[in-house]
């Protein structure tokens, strides 16, 4: 039997009422043929109990945490929620991940942040709706080539080399940054070269242009043209590229650099 008194009699034997109300003892398992320990409390305090055994469970009152023993150590079994603020007190919260899904939560509270995994975004609920922090996709290729000569003859030219492409998830407004770097340029008036740049083959209405001054000293001039654009764009694929113009006083450009980047804003 488990559950003795302090105070065990012999067969026939009568007790004290002081020792039928003694504490009772327990010596060995306890079957419970499936009944309920009611109102049963779990051992507890603010250090761990010496001499614990396997699967021994122990509610520790300062860490408000139950715990069970594994036969070398103490482990933790549910963390409590949060419930209140926690001050870090300028400490990090390492490792921590904030809550991600493919759909934002229920009955969210002003600050909460979400991860979109769908989206790969970050967003915060500023009371109202959740708004996106900001993500950055950065594209940049650059391209070098030569002997592939630009003459100055008063037309766009559109180079293969200067084109870029890019797949959105969703619908996004985007900073686009794009630059052309001419070099080894040769020109004995000066003139003025240009750039312009296109979306999914469409002209967009934004040119940059430099004056190339005049070669007097024989030496090979080099120039940098750049465009920032911010579009609204659909999700899917999508283009940039970079057209080119030369008037006629800038005869020949024997080497292009390029480079392409957007940053997602909205």
């Amino acid at each position: 039997m488990g559950i003795k008194h302090n105070a065990v009699k012999s067969a026939g034997q009568t007790g004290l009422a002081s020792e039928w109300n003694d504490e009772h003892k327990i010596d060995g398992d306890v079957d419970f043929t499936k009944n309920q320990a009611i109102t049963l409390v779990v051992h507890k305090g603010t250090s761990f109990p010496a001499g614990a055994v396997a699967g021994q469970i122990f509610y520790r009152t300062d860490l408000l945490e139950f715990y069970f023993f594994d036969g070398s150590d103490w482990i933790c079994m549910v963390h409590n929620p949060i419930t209140s603020n926690l001050n870090f007190q300028q400490n990090q919260a390492i490792e921590l991940v904030i809550e991600k899904g493919l759909a934002f939560p229920a009955s969210p509270v002003s600050g909460q942040l979400f991860f979109r995994t769908d989206l790969l975004n970050v967003y915060f609920y500023d009371g109202s709706s959740w708004k996106l922090i900001g993500s950055c996709h950065e594209h940049q290729t650059q391209y070098y080539w030569t002997n592939d000569f630009i003459n100055g003859d008063g037309a766009w030219h559109i180079y293969s080399a200067l084109t870029w492409s890019f797949t959105l998830t969703k619908t996004s407004k985007i900073l686009v940054d794009v630059g052309v770097m001419l070099q080894n340029v040769n020109t004995s008036t000066g003139g003025e070269a240009y750039i312009k740049l296109r979306i999914d083959d469409v002209d967009i209405d934004e040119t940059e242009h430099g004056f190339i001054e005049e070669d007097t000293d024989g030496l090979d001039i080099a120039r940098e043209l750049s465009i920032n654009y911010v579009a609204t764009l659909n999700s899917g694929s999508h283009t940039i590229k970079v057209k080119v113009y030369l008037g006629a006083g800038v005869y020949r450009v024997d080497a292009l650099e390029g480079h392409a980047r957007y940053v997602t804003i909205e």
